[in-house]
């Protein structure tokens, strides 16, 4: 029978079968037949029969005839507690963690009663001397060296996990092998409950306070990160608070050594963070200056950083409330660069330089361009020059301007090297490639890369025109420059630049021709926006045929261009064609969804076309946008009083007050509202508001006057049509109505003086004569008023054969109603006398909003409904009948 343990091959067999002990070991060592381990104090031999001759492992199956059958169980506690051999060795830390201890077998003699228990596994027997037996291991394999070496050999078996390969005696059933020992008697039970904790010992009570401390800290930071400043606040006062009492609790317990000094720097480090990103920049200044003054903390002094820019942050504070104090703040913060400068060694040039830019900038914000030049120049020689520093130093040189430390700021700006890609970063540069990779550092390097365009394309917009002896001599050596270091994109854009400035300052030809110039790159990206451009400005010129030529060309090139889709639109909207108009303002709704200009103008198409209800609904999706807009507020509310709800018309030109107060358009506008639902008091009040802020609205003064004079408040009532006649003095009408204001109080004298002066002005007039007549009775001048009366009479048939005449050369067609497109036109008032509407909606390149943008709402032609001086409402007496 040969066997292998561990790849070691076992050939020598005893006279049962049994291999001896002679055999090489794991470790290499060879064990002595008969050998005793008790001098280990780790193994025993127990006392072995000789098995049967009908089975030469008999003793695996039958306990009884088995060597191991006198074997108690683990955990037998008859076994246990008979014999007294049994050491139990208790492991410290393993209680203390809970564990179950290991029973350890003390040295017995053999021929003992019972053996110890078995927990190793059977490896041979042993022959020799007075006893064979076999030996058990009870603990990690020990390793075993040459002869004579007493550590104990590792054994082997299978009997103690109630494994057998022998089949079942008597036809009994073989149970299954389960390694956990659930089928046999005695398992092994729960292990035992762990030991109860001693109290706290002072050492134990400062290490809990300490972690709390540190546990506090660390949701302090989180919550400062999650924009939680109230809460990291808190968090950090009750960290300084905790570790407080730790050095208290430390020093009562004579623990002073233990101080945990780093401990402290955190806690008033992280809590002067709190107190600043709380902008409480005074406490953050006093935690800091306990942190540098320490000197526990040989380098706290670089904080002092941190409390430069505190002071920086003050100054602007105070610049922005307007309050006194605020160079001294800069000062300060200067004082602290430096004094931080000092504690950075030479070798960390690039915080150095940092710093440095810092003390530059405050420079900057107190005017002291010549200081911060030094210091910018002297960060842009170094190694370790930026973009931003770069960027600034030409500001410097713009603002003592310096052309020709200009160009060579520039020069110096645009030969700094760009943050490269990698090769494999650069097949996907696009924003749309960076999302989908979620790589966030090819993100940071795109966006820094944009960063340092900007500073670029800035600081090319700025000097461009002054670097040179003209404006466009600036812009073409600033172009070259770029073409030359391989920014050819952001020469393009500052192409576009160029011929915007021409624009700007009118020279509409070089700005044509500009436009143009780039128009002809078919392949050039910015040929779309030249083209919108040129559309722009042959629409501003009238010209909606090429305006809508090169907007059409603008979509060529790009065709989901929301700005050409608007300008499209508007040249139809102009041409009366709004089905058409209304079509392109959807696509650039659909196009770009935050598309103001295109709801805005798509909403003034569906009122054009009468689809009042769709136009309300575009108007309240800006609302939604802008809730203050005057534009869209006075859209709804005029949409409201078409739709014939007051009501509803009222509340928004009351909101609309809240955007535009003291618009005396909108006070008239609600003045004419509250006249249609029959409340004169708030007409009155908004009539006469209007007429403060804007005296001079001929619907306002009227109607005023013809309130004073239903109010028998006739000096009232005169002075306002005494401002009608002199804003309108051609019209007979206000004269007519001054005298009858006079003949209604009883002044007939005066009357029949006004009444004259008009006849004078207007001798054929019927109402004047007619009135002459009956003050020239009542003051008893009989021989006046039969003069009057025969020149009464005469005017009367002049006017009838004028009336005969008119009606036999003109048939009087329907009384004409005004159509809703003259309503939009007159800002859905009415048109007073005949004059000819005006178009009050403009439509640009981009809104309506932008080309009301400065203008009020009264001088929108707004007109009072109820100007018509009727006999129903102030009698045959007062007013002539016209």
């Amino acid at each position: 029978i040969n066997a292998e343990y561990g790849g070691r091959q076992i050939q020598a067999m005893d006279q049962w079968g049994n291999p001896l002990v002679g055999q090489q070991d794991y470790g290499g060592g060879m064990v002595q037949p008969g050998q005793d381990f008790n001098d280990g104090g780790m193994m025993q031999q127990g006392i072995q029969q000789p098995p049967q001759e009908d089975s030469v492992y008999g003793g695996f199956d039958d306990p009884q005839d088995d060597g191991y059958g006198g074997f108690a169980q683990f955990g037998d506690a008859a076994g246990f507690e008979d014999q007294h051999q049994y050491n139990m060795n208790v492991n410290a830390q393993s209680v203390r963690q809970g564990l179950p201890t290991t029973p350890a077998v003390a040295r017995m003699g053999t021929g003992m009663g019972v053996p110890p228990p078995m927990t190793g596994a059977r490896m041979g027997t042993a022959m020799g001397g007075t006893a064979m037996g076999r030996q058990v291991l009870t603990t990690a394999r020990p390793g075993t060296g040459a002869q004579g070496d007493n550590g104990a050999r590792p054994m082997t078996s299978i009997k103690g996990a109630g494994y057998t390969s022998l089949p079942s005696r008597m036809g009994s059933a073989r149970p299954m092998f389960d390694p956990m020992g659930g089928n046999q008697p005695q398992a092994r039970g729960p292990a035992p409950p762990l030991q109860k904790r001693e109290e706290n010992s002072p050492e134990d009570l400062c290490r809990e306070l300490e972690r709390q401390v540190n546990t506090l800290i660390e949701e302090s930071a989180c919550a400062n990160a999650e924009k939680q400043l109230e809460v990291a606040l808190d968090k950090a006062k009750e960290a300084a608070k905790r570790e407080r009492q730790l050095c208290r609790e430390r020093e009562k317990a004579g623990l002073a050594d233990q101080i945990n000094s780093d401990l402290t720097y955190a806690v008033c480090f992280n809590l002067a963070n709190q107190y600043d990103a709380n902008s409480m920049y005074t406490e953050a200044l006093n935690t800091y200056s306990l942190i540098v003054k320490d000197k526990n903390y040989p380098n706290a002094g670089r904080l002092r950083v941190n409390m430069g820019n505190i002071y920086f942050k003050m100054a602007d504070a105070m610049g922005r409330t307007g309050q006194s104090g605020q160079q001294g703040k800069y000062t300060n913060a200067i004082k602290m660069y430096r004094m931080a400068l000092d504690q950075i060694p030479t070798t960390a040039k690039e915080i150095r330089f940092r710093i440095l830019r810092n003390i530059s900038i405050a420079f900057i914000r107190l005017g002291q361009f010549q200081d911060a030049i030094q210091n910018f120049e002297q960060i842009m020689e170094s190694g370790v020059s930026d973009f931003q520093s770069g960027f600034n130093l030409i500001l410097c040189y713009y603002a003592h301007m310096h052309k020709d430390k200009m160009k060579k700021g520039f020069a110096s700006l645009i030969e700094l090297r760009q943050p490269q890609m990698d090769d494999a970063e650069e097949d996907s540069p696009t924003r749309e490639g960076l999302a989908k990779m979620k790589d966030d550092l090819l993100v940071d390097l795109t966006d820094r890369q944009k960063k340092a365009e900007g500073y670029i394309t800035t600081a090319a917009k700025l000097c461009a025109p002054v670097m040179e002896r003209d404006m466009d001599s600036g812009y073409l050596s600033v172009i070259e420059q770029l073409k030359i270091r391989e920014y050819p994109h952001l020469a393009s854009e500052l192409e576009m630049t160029r011929a915007i400035a021409f624009l700007k300052n009118k020279q509409f030809d070089l700005a044509v021709e500009s436009f143009k110039d780039l128009e002809r790159k078919e392949k050039h990206n910015l040929a779309s926006s030249a083209n919108n451009n040129l559309s722009f400005m042959y629409f501003l010129q009238g010209d909606y045929n090429n305006a809508l030529k090169y907007a059409e060309e603008a979509l060529s090139a790009e065709r989901w261009n929301a700005a050409s889709l608007v300008n499209k639109g508007n040249c139809l909207f102009q041409k009366k064609k709004y089905e058409d108009a209304k079509k392109d303002y959807i696509l650039a709704v659909q196009a770009e969804g935050d598309c103001h200009n295109a709801i805005f103008n798509l909403g003034l198409c569906y009122m054009m076309l009468k689809q009042f209800p769709q136009a309300l609904d575009q108007f309240n999706k800006l609302q939604e946008v802008s809730p203050d807009n005057p534009d869209v507020l006075y859209n709804i509310g005029s949409i409201h009083e078409v739709m014939n709800k007051p009501a509803e018309a009222c509340r928004v030109y009351s909101r609309l007050m809240g955007a535009c107060p003291n618009d005396p358009g909108v006070l008239a506008k609600l003045g004419a509202l509250y006249n249609k639902q029959k409340d004169d008091a708030q007409a009155f009040y908004y009539y006469e508001m209007s007429y403060r802020f804007y005296p001079v609205n001929m619907d306002v003064i009227s109607w005023l006057g013809a309130w004073y004079v239903k109010s028998n408040v006739f000096e009232k009532a005169i002075s306002f049509f005494e401002r009608a006649a002199q804003i309108e003095p051609d019209e007979v009408k206000w004269q007519l109505m001054i005298a009858s204001c006079h003949r209604r109080s009883g002044q007939d004298k005066k009357a029949l003086a006004v009444y004259k002066a008009i006849n004078r002005g207007h001798p054929g007039n019927v109402e004047c004569l007619k009135y002459m007549v009956q003050c020239a009775e009542r003051l008893g001048m009989s021989d006046e008023a039969s003069k009057y009366s025969a020149e009464l009479a005469k005017a009367t048939r002049d006017a009838q054969r004028m009336s005969y005449d008119q009606r036999k050369s003109w048939s009087p067609d329907p009384l004409r109603q005004a159509t809703m497109e003259e309503q939009v036109d007159h800002g859905f008032g009415v048109q007073r006398g005949g004059a000819p509407p005006a178009m009050n909606v403009e439509i640009g390149d981009v809104s309506v909003a932008q080309k009301m943008k400065g203008k009020t709402v009264g001088q929108l032609n707004t007109r009072v409904d109820d100007d018509d001086w009727g006999d129903d409402e102030l009698g045959d007496d007062l007013l002539p009948d016209t």
